[in-house]
């Protein structure tokens, strides 16, 4: 192959890639406002308007992703959601291009291997809360904010990197734990010396400064502050919250299980096995940022990046649900950065033992990464169609749910408002069975069952 040919080959094969990726989400794209939209962004005051969210700025959350509700509005594309779907499809295809940037620099695994690793991020289903719900969308703002964070750091353009840290701190609070990968990739620099690194990362530490300072003078996180503590046991939430760790990592390996809410019973003892097993995951990805931190640079920066990800949500900090979905996707993005370099090390390793075949592997790889990419674009298709409708994502959430009466109410009461009173009288009776002691579901289902439905 021609050195001229190859950039051009790379090029249309990271083309092709990200093409794909946007047909699979845009089969989701054409849906109506769904349930925690009408919260945000359709009745948050900083949201209607560029000036109401001046005029708001001082006490409002998220002040970034606010801003982008605000000019939506102003733009008028928020007649139409999904066109405002369309907007947070493409945030997180600019992360999944930074993500691919990111990786090509911290690894020798190749343009080729680069693309596919971020491509598999960009299908994976696990993004669909904070994409084709609106009011998820911090999420996915302060993810590509992040990574861009980390490239711009990585190029040593320190003062940049610092103001896409302090955007992703502005558009999703739980984003100021990106600091520690920042740091780790400042340490982790060839030939960095402790003063070579302090400079790098001097400009991020202030603005990290800057984003608490306003954060414990803005009212409304001291209320969300207040909200998470309020009526919640601390360490039972704790307890819960960090055996949802390896739940959640079950998720991203096997995601047809990935729900709106869900039902998946969780720790309460710290004997547990996913507590510990939890723990474990916690403390490995500490050793091993510290065993990687001068020998690869990916992987202390990968797991530094998926302890990120997960702390502020899976620790101590209580909230209503222990296992949600945003939080695991900053984390696929660590863990296949992480994964980078030991693809690498596999493919040398087989080089060495099969030499004769050398030209074999790495297109045997692709061809791999090539069929994981396309069975990941399948379930993300089928996923993504769900969020057409209230009713198809809460009937999918009731379907996976044998703990939590809550899916099975709200696929209930969409059943009854659409007349099939009969099915919504039985799932209001399936969470009835499963929690015979909550009031809203024996009412649900005594309310549910007409003279009709009897005979």
């Amino acid at each position: 192959m021609t050195p001229s040919l190859r950039p051009c080959l790379q090029g249309a094969f990271m083309a092709m890639l990200l093409a794909a990726g946007l047909w699979v989400w845009s089969t989701g794209i054409d849906g109506p406002y769904l349930f925690d939209d009408f919260v945000t962004p359709l009745n948050d005051p900083a949201s209607q308007s560029l000036d109401a969210w001046r005029q708001n700025l001082s006490i409002t959350l998220r002040p970034v992703t606010k801003l982008t509700y605000a000019a939506e509005v102003d733009s008028g594309i928020a007649v139409d959601p999904s066109l405002r779907r369309i907007v947070s499809l493409l945030l997180l295809a600019a992360a999944a291009v930074a993500l691919g940037v990111l990786t090509f620099r911290l690894t020798s695994i190749g343009a080729y291997g680069s693309a596919l690793l971020a491509a598999l991020w960009f299908a994976h289903p696990v993004h669909a809360d904070a994409v084709l719900l609106l009011s998820g969308r911090s999420a996915m703002v302060s993810v590509a904010f992040l990574l861009a964070a980390l490239l711009a750091l990585e190029r040593s353009h320190r003062w940049t990197a610092a103001l896409l840290f302090g955007l992703a701190c502005l558009s999703r609070e739980t984003a100021l734990a990106g600091l520690m990968p920042l740091v780790v990739l400042a340490m982790s620099g060839p030939h960095n010396s402790a003063a070579k690194a302090w400079r790098e990362i001097a400009p991020t530490l202030l603005v990290a400064v800057f984003a608490a300072c306003w954060m414990f003078s803005t009212q409304r996180y001291a209320d969300l502050a207040e909200y998470s503590l309020l009526g919640r046991p601390l360490w039972s939430s704790f307890i819960s919250q960090v055996s949802a760790v390896p739940v959640g990592l079950g998720l991203l390996l096997q995601p047809s299980n990935l729900s709106i809410d869900y039902g998946i019973p969780l720790a309460t003892r710290l004997s547990a096995p996913t507590f510990v097993l939890g723990v474990l995951l916690y403390a490995a990805a500490a050793g091993g940022i510290v065993l990687a931190l001068t020998r690869s640079r990916a992987i202390a920066v990968g797991l530094a990046l998926w302890l990120a990800a997960l702390l502020p949500t899976q620790s101590f900090v209580p909230k209503l649900d222990a296992l949600t979905n945003r939080p695991l996707s900053l984390a696929l993005a660590g863990l296949l950065l992480a994964a980078a370099p030991l693809i690498v090390a596999a493919s040398n390793r087989l080089r060495t033992s099969y030499g004769e075949r050398t030209p074999l592997i790495p297109l045997a790889a692709l061809t791999c990464g090539g069929l994981l990419f396309v069975a990941t674009a399948v379930m993300t298709l089928h996923r993504a169609q769900l969020f057409r409708s209230d009713l198809a994502l809460w009937q999918a959430a009731a379907m996976k749910s044998s703990a939590n009466v809550r899916p099975h109410l709200q696929y209930a009461a969409l059943l009854k408002r659409i007349g099939r009173d009969h099915e919504a009288w039985r799932v209001a009776a399936t969470a009835q069975r499963i929690d015979p002691l909550n009031s809203q579901a024996a009412t649900m289902a005594r309310l549910f069952r007409t003279g009709d439905i009897m005979q």
